[in-house]
């Protein structure tokens, strides 16, 4: 699936901090959801032309790491995957101009990721039908709470390809 454009304010603070910190800020990420055996292979991680890629691991989910983002070693085809707790983050430079980030995310997580904490009993339905729970469950949340789940629950069916029901 095609990574999906969102506004950065939706990623984790603690992530877009440290990008800002080690890139300029952007207004928008790319997004991508994936199942958990999926694999990526590490390119560009040299300057060439003027381009290159750097490849970071961000912690989310992990109980026993606070939220914070490395800078991952991967050398030219080297081959990682997706940890569950884990954003794997690549920030690219083209022809020496800084692309958005894109973010990949297990599909597992992805509430996680959100910052969304729903019952026990949701916990293990698809992301799909969350987001429905979400858009059902909005209005008995404070007013701030609602118009981020409503915007998330919208996110949630652009990444998933699913239509609101």
């Amino acid at each position: 699936m095609n990574a999906t454009k969102i506004p950065s304010r939706f990623a984790p603070e603690a992530l877009t901090e440290a990008l800002s910190e080690a890139h300029s800020a952007k207004r928008c990420v790319r997004l991508k959801l994936v199942a958990d055996d999926y694999t990526e292979t590490a390119y560009n991680t040299r300057w060439d032309g003027g381009s290159r890629d750097y490849y970071y691991t961000f912690y989310f989910g992990v109980p026993t790491v606070s939220p914070r983002l490395e800078l991952s070693e991967f050398n030219e085809g080297d081959k990682f995957g997706v940890p569950s707790g884990v954003a794997r983050v690549t920030f690219s430079y083209f022809c020496g101009k800084e692309c958005d980030p894109c973010i990949v995310v297990r599909y597992a997580d992805a509430l996680k990721f959100f910052g969304i904490e729903v019952p026990d009993a949701e916990k293990e339905l698809p992301v799909e039908v969350v987001a429905d729970w979400m858009d059902e469950n909005a209005e008995f949340q404070n007013r701030r709470v609602a118009k981020h789940w409503r915007e998330v629950a919208a996110i949630l069916r652009k990444l998933t390809g699913v239509a609101a029901v």
